[in-house]
C-alpha cells in the first residue's frame, strides 16, 4: 500500500504513443531523406578526393624531376671528388718519391 506522501512525489510514467502506420510511414519519409542527403554529401567529399588525388599526382610529378636532377647533380659531384683524390694521390706519391731520392 502506498502513503499519500509518497504518492505526491511519485512521478507520473508518460503514457506511450502508438505507432500507427502513417507515423511509421513519415518516419521512414524522414530517415530515408536523411540518408539521401549523406549519400549526396559523401559524392561531394569524393569529388573533393578526385581533386586531391590530382594535385597530389602533380607534386609526385614534380617532386621526381626534382630527384632526377639532385641524382644527375651528385653524379657530377661525385665525378669531381674521384678526380680530386687521384689527384692528391699522384701529388702525394711524386712528395714521397722526392723525399726517397734526397
Amino acid at each position: 500500500m502506498q502513503t499519500k506522501g509518497c504518492a505526491r512525489i511519485m512521478t507520473v510514467a508518460p503514457s506511450k504513443k502508438i505507432w500507427t502506420g502513417d507515423r511509421l510511414d513519415g518516419l521512414e519519409k524522414k530517415v530515408d531523406d536523411g540518408f539521401a542527403q549523406v549519400d549526396e554529401r559523401f559524392g561531394q567529399v569524393d569529388k573533393r578526393f578526385e581533386q586531391v588525388d590530382k594535385r597530389f599526382e602533380k607534386v609526385e610529378g614534380k617532386i621526381e624531376a626534382l630527384d632526377a636532377k639532385f641524382d644527375a647533380k651528385f653524379d657530377r659531384l661525385n665525378e669531381r671528388f674521384t678526380y680530386l683524390t687521384w689527384g692528391l694521390f699522384s701529388v702525394a706519391v711524386v712528395i714521397i718519391a722526392a723525399l726517397i731520392t734526397l
